[in-house]
Formats: structure tokens, C-alpha cells, sequence
């Protein structure tokens, strides 16, 4: 039996979808990619994104983990914790604190949970080399608290930073810290797999890139 039947979304504008629009490809964020996926298996899946752009991982345990508790779901995501690195708010006792509570909280719930770590955004190739190696650092130890507690709690965890370093820089908005329209499609793929292998369930597919308007029948340039 197909076991998920309502999946919320949780954490800042990643899974908002925040980010450049793409000539051929849906303007969609991941999360959106992926539930469009889950219900090719289940056509009644309910899907709610609680997601909202700007947010550290404290503000988002505050805002939105009630509020997902309260939906039930069977499946979860939860993306947080960039805006911490990015806008200098990192501190690691505080950002295990607040992943601990998240993940626990949606693990006791019985909801499969998958999160992912902390990418290595195309900006930080932009920026000196201090700022650089500091934020790089950062991003390191934040990542090892996130495999770290995705393991205790039975998370799945896709890994964003593989996934960054694999991909180019067309993959990204102009801002260098969001992905664009590709990006997000890329990385719904990713998280797919990484949902199937780990869960043994045949889910579905990612929808195909949109056809170029060039081509699309009756259009003219």
C-alpha cells in the first residue's frame, strides 16, 4: 500500500522556490516538483508548503513546526538552517539545538522526515578569500551536525552539498544563493531518488522540462 497520503513542506525560501525562471522549465520549487511526483502514485496526496523566504532555522521550529504537527502528515520535509550561514546568525550549540527539536518532534509524530544539508552556494566562489573560508568552515560544521542528528533521528538526507558541487553554474540564480528554475528541477530529481532508494517505494517521476516556446505547436517567434 502506498503509504504517504498528506506531505508538508518546511523551511526558508529553498523550499519556497525562490529563484529564476528558466526558458523550458517550470517556475516550481523542488518540494512542488516532488509532491507533483507523489501524486502520480496517489492522486488524492494532499500537499501543503508551509515554507516562507528570509527565515533562520530557530524561526522556522517556531513558526511552522506546530503548525505541521497539527496537519498530521506521513510525510515531511524540512530544509532550514542557510540563512543562519548566509547572514552571519551561525552558531552551532544553538543550530543543533534547533535541528534536534525538529527532527525529533516530526520522527515521534511517525511522519517520514527528509531533510538536506547546507549547499555550496555558487556566491561563495564571488567572495574573498576570508569571507570565503569562513563561510565554507561554517557551512562544514553545520553539515556534520546535520548528517549527524538525520542519522540519529532516521531522517533521510539528501545531500545538497554533493548535489552543489556537481552542478554548474546555470543551475543558479543571478544572486548566486538560489537556485533557479533548472536548479530546482535538478535537485527534485535528486531528492527523489534519494526518497526511493532509501524507502524502497516506486514513487513516480519528475515531470519533463517544459518544450522550448519555440517549438511549442501554433507559437511563432
Amino acid at each position: 500500500m502506498y503509504p504517504w497520503h498528506h506531505y508538508v513542506a518546511l523551511g526558508d525560501s529553498f523550499t519556497e522556490g525562490v529563484g529564476d525562471p528558466v526558458d523550458g522549465f517550470a517556475m516550481l520549487s523542488a518540494v512542488d516538483h516532488l509532491a507533483a511526483a507523489l501524486r502520480q502514485a496517489n492522486p488524492d496526496l494532499r500537499f501543503t508548503n508551509l515554507a516562507q523566504r528570509g527565515l533562520v532555522v530557530a524561526e522556522i521550529r517556531q513558526q511552522q513546526l506546530a503548525p505541521a504537527l497539527r496537519l498530521r502528515p506521513d510525510l515531511v520535509s524540512v530544509v532550514a538552517g542557510a540563512n543562519d550561514i548566509m547572514a552571519g546568525r551561525f552558531n552551532v550549540t544553538g543550530w543543533e539545538d534547533e535541528f534536534r527539536t525538529l527532527f525529533e518532534a516530526l520522527a515521534q509524530a511517525g511522519a517520514t522526515v527528509i531533510s538536506a544539508n547546507i549547499p555550496e552556494f555558487a556566491i561563495l566562489r564571488t567572495l574573498k578569500e576570508p569571507l570565503q573560508r569562513r563561510l565554507t568552515a561554517n557551512i562544514a560544521r553545520g553539515n556534520a551536525v546535520i548528517e549527524r542528528l538525520a542519522a540519529q533521528y532516521g531522517v533521510i538526507l539528501v545531500d545538497a552539498w554533493a548535489s552543489s558541487t556537481r552542478s554548474d553554474r546555470a543551475d543558479w540564480s543571478a544572486d548566486g544563493v538560489h537556485l533557479n528554475a533548472r536548479g530546482y528541477f535538478k535537485f527534485a530529481q535528486e531528492t527523489l531518488a534519494t526518497l526511493e532508494q532509501r524507502t524502497g517505494v516506486e514513487i513516480g517521476t519528475i515531470g519533463a522540462p517544459l518544450p522550448s516556446p519555440a517549438i511549442l505547436p501554433g507559437c511563432e517567434m
